[in-house]
């Protein structure tokens, strides 16, 4: 199990300790999830819910 490092607005923040590549968190939030990097939020993976209008 990864440590969750953060948690808000219903999204939980987790970060692999040993994982390869960019540095890079994951953010799950109900079904979704994606991986983000740490250097400037882009997303490597996955996706998130568009943001509300």
């Amino acid at each position: 199990m990864m440590p969750r490092i953060a948690f808000f607005f219903g999204i939980s923040i987790y970060m692999y300790l040993g994982d390869h590549g960019v540095p890079h968190c994951h953010g799950v939030y109900g079904d979704y999830a994606d991986s983000f990097s740490v250097e400037d939020g882009t997303i490597l993976a996955g996706m998130m819910p568009p943001k509300p209008a």
